[in-house]
């Protein structure tokens, strides 16, 4: 069977319904992250023939001694493209089974850094219909819930960033067509013919019937996702989100998928929680903790209840410099100011002694952020304490990598 190349219209087409865009300017490039792989330089290559202002990074997993060499091949192939690009390099990735999930995870996080960084607001990926086929094949593997079953979005949409995946829809051997009728060479990663990795073992054992069945269940189930998305909207914004982190909730219970978001927009994690847990949460609402964010009676401030970060589950202090994000979710802004020596840390059991600043419950002043050098706090924000004026530009924004509501889309 012959695969014909994909042309500029059909890019155009397949974009459009993911706008709005910023204007085509130097000053609004977008982003696509480049491997050197077929799929990837693709993407670039298209995109470039339908926006002037781009910018490409390649991501240095370091996991083979030839990929170094292998990255700057790219650079150089992107180059000779007119595509600016910069190579990013990772380091310290686990190398067992869950290599290949731990290496997307941080790849993700440097892409969406340097994305911030120059102000980039869309970043495109390039999955294609059989990466859509083996992600829902590996959610069902794990029961996934129908959410889960919708497979990658299209567009997600962060607090900063959209995660573009405009080939979603297309064959893998359509791209590598669109290829070789432009002239292009591309690189094969080995460790995807690796059978140790589940997604290989899935990808090996998928039948084309399986992945057509599997490709029209993902439509069924995004369009009930795209239909959450707008009752989400509708159910959550008459809802606060306390610029210190937490939720007020009523004393009866919002929808399950409603709660999800704000869930997983509290505990800053990558995935929604489990349906089941929130569904029996409404069902009959209790205080609990689970996947880093916990529920509790709102008490002395009124009827209701509070959603907030699960103090346990924050992270370690981390060197502090403006503009670095800490537990997924603050992001530090410092002025001029210089913060050598200092790092970000979680007020902890310090909450005792600045209860005095708040009215609000300890389980929230507990996993606010903090400036910290060794065991002596320098300034708390969000309490208004600064223990000497030149740290009183210190700020921490809530930046967490999803918001509850957005304009997010799954294919349908």
């Amino acid at each position: 069977m012959a695969f014909y190349p994909v042309g500029a219209e059909e890019f155009a087409a397949l974009m459009t319904p993911l706008g709005p865009f910023l204007p085509d300017r130097p000053e609004f490039p977008m982003a696509v992250a480049v491997s050197g792989g077929a799929d990837s330089l693709c993407l670039a290559w298209l995109l470039r023939r339908w926006r002037r202002h781009i910018h490409a990074f390649i991501v240095d997993h370091g996991l083979r001694q030839e990929s170094s060499e292998e990255a700057r091949n790219v650079a150089r192939q992107l180059d000779a493209l007119d595509i600016p690009n910069d190579v990013l390099s990772l380091s310290g990735l686990r190398r067992d089974a869950a290599l290949q999930t731990g290496a997307r995870m941080a790849r993700y996080d440097i892409l969406k850094e340097n994305c911030r960084q120059r102000g980039i607001l869309d970043l495109l990926v390039a999955h294609h219909a059989d990466d859509q086929s083996e992600t829902i094949a590996i959610r069902a593997n794990a029961r996934s819930g129908p959410l889960g079953l919708a497979g990658m979005a299209l567009c997600r949409e962060g607090s900063d960033i959209r995660i573009l995946r405009p080939l979603l829809s297309l064959s893998p051997l359509r791209l590598r067509a669109t290829l070789r009728a432009a002239g292009l060479d591309w690189v094969e990663d080995p460790s995807n013919r690796n059978a140790k990795f589940e997604r290989v073992r899935v990808r090996q054992n998928l039948t084309d019937v399986a992945r057509r069945e599997l490709a029209e269940n993902a439509a069924k189930h995004g369009r009930l996702r795209n239909l959450n998305v707008k009752r989400n909207a509708e159910i959550l914004s008459d809802v606060v989100c306390h610029p210190l982190g937490f939720v007020r909730l009523p004393l009866q219970l919002i929808e399950p998928p409603a709660l999800a978001e704000l869930w997983r927009m509290i505990s800053g994690a990558p995935y929604l929680p489990d349906m089941k847990v929130m569904e029996a949460l409404v069902y009959q609402p209790k205080r609990h903790s689970f996947a880093g964010a916990m529920l509790y009676p709102a008490g002395r401030l009124g009827e209701g209840w509070l959603l907030s970060r699960e103090p346990a589950a924050v992270q370690r202090a981390i060197p502090a410099m403006s503009g670095a994000l800490w537990d997924k979710r603050w992001n530090l802004r410092s002025g001029e100011r210089s913060l050598s020596g200092c790092e970000i840390g979680a007020l902890g059991a310090a909450a005792a002694r600045y209860r005095r600043l708040s009215k609000l419950p300890a389980l929230i002043l507990q996993a606010l952020p903090t400036l910290c050098r060794s065991d002596e706090i320098l300034a708390i924000p969000s309490l208004g304490f600064f223990s000497q004026p030149q740290f009183a530009q210190v700020r921490f924004e809530m930046a967490p990598p999803n918001m509850a509501t957005d304009g997010s889309i799954w294919q349908f």
